[in-house]
């Protein structure tokens, strides 16, 4: 055989695989059902892994109805009800990057099917990239576990500009904004967030300030989430403003409050990381204006002739004492408050201490009258004690006085 007709084999050859590609794609444009299947088969993933309902090619594709089920048990189950991409860049290729240019999003719903226990992160792999990528009505799950409760972010709106991301060692990297109508993380419900300083660095997300709601109490906080690649740690700054102390204690651990008054607070929130399942916790500086106590309604003749004589409390109704105004340092967990220590400074009067907390719905809550002279001394207090909405006060032991905080 000559070399024309080795020239002439090989040209029909390559047009013969160049016609049966542009008319296997032409094929698959015009039954977009099938993309989804072989997609699957050409992954080695069960059939019914990835599924398109619809696509439309032009300028930009369009894809309709996607689903994403991958056979690896931790992985998430995807769902984009809509959404729009530019064409990838081809070259981007060789360099095991899908350059996707604008990307917008539609009606996203993201399934965890369980949560923490993700392992070690890997390193290289394919990369995502993205100029813009804008996301409309996003919605994330995660089930209850043994020792987690169950999550729940809905309504999340975000543009993100210059994305980078690279699943296979889970780092990512993009800077904008972001809304979320609501959180439910279990302990706390979170809504109505906020931020125009959003910025993700690799492993790590950084909030230059957020607005958010904590229960009924506005919230604004700075912080990080750090080790978004395994077990996602979080430390946040947050500051109240003027919200009542009643409904961060009530929102926080789900039972009656036994103090009343208007907070202000500087306080950092830490959360998951090394922490076990539950140890999230708030701590910080707190003032509480116009503070009162929960001493019960049923009070004994000697306590009671105390509080009507003693000129730093004020006896109100339904069993509230009024003590002032206290500022000091507090930790609030999940189902529980401890008071460090809280105080009252006067010219005129005595200082008043507070300290003690809230767990299980059992308060034990003392407040003292600091000696002036000797406040070493064990000087005079009450003390409340009791489940919730039973409590009962009665004048505090001198030893139990000289446990006072300093």
């Amino acid at each position: 055989m000559t070399w024309r007709r080795w020239l002439g084999l090989g040209l029909a050859g390559a047009i013969a695989l160049v016609a049966g590609v542009v008319g296997g794609t032409a094929w698959l444009l015009e039954h977009p059902e099938h993309i989804g299947p072989l997609a699957s088969k050409l992954a080695g993933w069960p059939e019914g892994s990835i599924v398109l309902a619809d696509l439309e090619v032009g300028e930009r594709v369009e894809l309709v109805g996607f689903e994403l089920h991958p056979p690896k048990p931790r992985a998430p189950d995807v769902y984009v009800a809509r959404g729009d991409v530019d064409w990838p860049d081809p070259w981007k290729l060789w360099e095991r990057e899908v350059d996707l240019g604008r990307v917008e999003a539609r009606g996203v719903r993201v399934s965890a099917r369980t949560q923490g226990g993700r392992g070690e992160p890997k390193v290289g792999g394919w990369v995502l990239s993205s100029t813009q990528l804008t996301i409309d009505d996003a919605r994330y799950t995660a089930p209850e576990t043994d020792t987690l409760p169950a999550v729940t972010i809905e309504g999340i709106d975000l543009q993100v500009q210059d994305v980078w991301w690279q699943p296979k060692s889970r780092q990512i990297k993009a800077d904008g904004w972001v809304r979320i109508a609501a959180m439910d993380l279990g302990a706390i419900d979170v809504t109505d967030l906020r931020t125009d300083d959003l910025h993700l660095t690799g492993t790590a997300l950084e909030l230059g300030g957020a607005l958010f709601k904590y229960g009924r109490t506005e919230a604004y906080a700075t912080g990080t989430i750090t080790d978004l690649d395994r077990r996602a740690a979080v430390e946040l700054n947050v500051r109240l403003v003027a919200s009542r102390v009643e409904d961060a204690i009530e929102d926080a651990t789900g039972r009656t409050s036994p103090l009343m008054g208007w907070l202000n607070s500087n306080v950092t929130v830490v959360a998951g990381g090394d922490l076990p399942p539950g140890g999230a916790h708030i701590s910080g500086w707190v003032q509480l204006t116009e503070a009162h106590v929960f001493a019960g309604s049923s009070l004994r003749w000697i306590p009671k002739a105390f509080l009507d004589i003693a000129p730093w409390f004020k006896r109100g109704h339904k069993g509230w004492v009024r003590v002032g105004n206290l500022r000091g340092e507090a930790t609030f967990g999940r189902g529980w408050v401890d008071l460090a220590y809280l105080e009252r400074t006067s010219k005129k009067h005595r200082v008043l201490q507070a300290w003690g907390g809230l767990q299980d719905g059992q308060v034990d809550v003392t407040v003292r009258a600091v000696p002036k002279r000797s406040p070493e001394k064990a000087g005079i207090g009450v003390r409340v004690t009791g489940p919730l909405g039973e409590t009962k006060l009665q004048l505090a032991s001198r030893d139990h006085l000289l446990t006072a905080p300093r």
